[in-house]
């Protein structure tokens, strides 16, 4: 299992480092695919979606998605330490890491933005806090009892969430799709990856 995790880590790695080079490199695929994404979503701009899309955006931000997972993992704190710091690893330990690739790569957002939004593009930070915190709650549910049916209603509420995150950074267009797709490649990854190193399964001994 250790072994698996640790060449889908490779994998994942693989993949996201092929897409960062062709984002800094302007690879012709994939400017077509962000510009093609983009006039698709400008075509939907109605003023009612924006309202909706811009209030998720508000809601489930890196800001939120950080004071919950730091609620989980204090309250985790209290029971099992080892698995605390490895879910606080996890969550804060993958937003920096995609934080200081963020200022590497210093790609510049969409120029047509509904809601205007700062900073550098790739890859996306409200995607990757949001698929992290999804994950967390997902290795806290599976120590439950109700594991089963608590796992199909996760996981239908878990892609709804993410979905939602997802739809609404391309919609104000503060995202190209690729900085989607960054985000969850390098999420799944350092999840893999600390997985491998640190099987969380022997944590919660």
């Amino acid at each position: 299992m250790i072994k698996k995790q640790f060449y889908l880590a490779l994998e994942f790695l693989f993949a996201f480092l092929l897409l960062a080079l062709g984002v800094v490199s302007h690879h012709s695929l994939l400017v077509w695919v962000d510009t093609s994404t983009a006039n698709i979503f400008q075509g939907m701009e109605t003023s009612s979606l924006t309202s909706i899309l811009s209030l998720v955006s508000k809601v489930i931000s890196p800001v939120t998605t950080s004071l919950v997972a730091l609620g989980l993992i204090t309250y985790t704190w209290m029971s099992q330490k080892r698995l605390a710091l490895w879910l606080g690893s996890l969550f804060f330990g993958g937003n920096a890491l995609a934080l200081g690739i963020k200022y590497l790569v210093a790609r510049p957002r969409p120029t047509h933005q509904v809601i205007l939004d700062t900073g550098y593009s790739f890859p996306s930070g409200h995607t990757i806090s949001t698929f992290l915190l999804l994950v967390i709650a997902l290795v806290l549910l599976k120590q439950g009892r109700k594991v089963v049916t608590g796992r199909h209603l996760y996981d239908i509420f878990a892609l709804v969430i993410l979905t939602l995150v997802i739809l609404s950074r391309l919609y104000l267009g503060n995202h190209y799709l690729t900085d989607i797709l960054g985000s969850i490649l390098l999420g799944t990854s350092y999840y893999f990856g600390l997985s491998s190193i640190f099987p969380v399964e022997k944590l919660r001994k």
